[in-house]
């Protein structure tokens, strides 16, 4: 939700990028200043930099800077300097977990997309959901603010595979 928002800051990574770059696109037409970390494994993985210039927003990718290692560096760097009153991302989980923490830690908005094995797509299967509140995400969606995915005991520990085992991420 940008509602209300002046200034934010989007965090893309992965497959996660696109449906960022869709809320930079309709944070632009609201007037809402964007800046925007690409998190890439390597600088030849870095897409919609020019199209997200191109709207107004202003890019980042660790790259750019050999001062950060990983991408949620530069984020928090990036957060630390300047005043954001909203914080979306989607990526990986461990990156999630990591910018959630920190957005509760500094109470500052911020709102994420998990994902999950998904089968039926109606809440019935349960391979969605999420211990140990019950969550559907299939049904109840992916995107949920800081404080509800801190109540999820799994984030950021473990995914399940299409069978329904639990894989730590560390493995």
């Amino acid at each position: 939700n940008i509602k209300g928002r002046k200034k934010i800051i989007l965090i893309g990574a992965g497959c996660g990028t696109p449906s960022v770059t869709f809320l930079a696109q309709k944070a632009r037409e609201q007037n809402v200043a964007v800046d925007f970390v690409l998190a890439t494994s390597s600088k030849e993985e870095i897409i919609f930099a020019k199209w997200l210039t191109d709207q107004g927003v202003k890019v980042y990718h660790r790259f750019q800077d050999n001062r950060f290692k990983h991408s949620w560096e530069l984020v928090l760097d990036l957060i630390n300097c300047h005043n954001y009153d909203g914080l979306y991302a989607c990526g990986p989980e461990l990156l999630l977990k990591k910018i959630t923490d920190w957005s509760l830690e500094k109470n500052i908005f911020c709102q994420v997309s998990l994902e999950r094995y998904m089968k039926c797509g109606l809440g019935i299967c349960g391979s969605c959901c999420v211990d140990p509140l019950g969550i559907c995400l299939c049904t109840e969606g992916t995107v949920m603010d800081s404080k509800l995915a801190s109540q999820i005991t799994e984030f950021g520990k473990y995914y399940r595979d299409a069978s329904g085992a639990k894989i730590p991420f560390n493995s």
